[in-house]
């Protein structure tokens, strides 16, 4: 065993006694080994919980990825389908507003109206400029 001497602050030297007084230890050195060994037992539960949690994420984002994956498809699909009905009806408001005995829309659900189609175009195109937009970002930022 080697013989170590050390210059403590008056702190230090008082911790060490609560600890013999809370340990019935009789000596220092046995209060300092104990206080080192307690913080080696901390780190290592430190180290377990974050190898745990690390495992449980993944454990986690493993489970339910794919509902993610639905859920964000979906959600993206309700929104396009928002905007195409906002469209629509901002059509119908500007172009058919003024006479009430028309009817809106063809019920018959063969073709396209054309006001369906423009507002997929639109749509199309926005979600085209977005992606490109991301790209250029990715690519500013050198992200592949």
């Amino acid at each position: 065993m080697a013989r170590k001497e050390y210059n403590l602050p008056e702190q230090t030297i008082d911790t060490i006694h609560e600890v013999m007084k809370e340990t019935g230890f009789k000596y220092e050195v046995d209060a300092v080994i104990f206080m080192i060994n307690e913080y080696n037992e901390y780190r290592k539960r430190e180290l377990d919980l974050t190898k745990y949690s690390e495992m449980t994420a993944d454990l986690v984002t493993e489970k339910l990825d794919k509902h993610f994956t639905r859920l964000r498809l979906g959600l993206r699909t309700a929104e396009q389908n928002s905007i195409i009905m906002k469209d629509i009806t901002n059509t119908l408001l500007f172009k058919l507003l003024p006479s009430k005995n028309e009817m809106l829309m063809p019920a018959e659900g063969r073709f396209k109206h054309t006001v369906l189609v423009e507002a997929e175009d639109n749509l199309s195109e926005k979600i085209t400029k977005a992606k490109q937009e991301k790209d250029n970002l990715k690519a500013q930022r050198g992200i592949e």
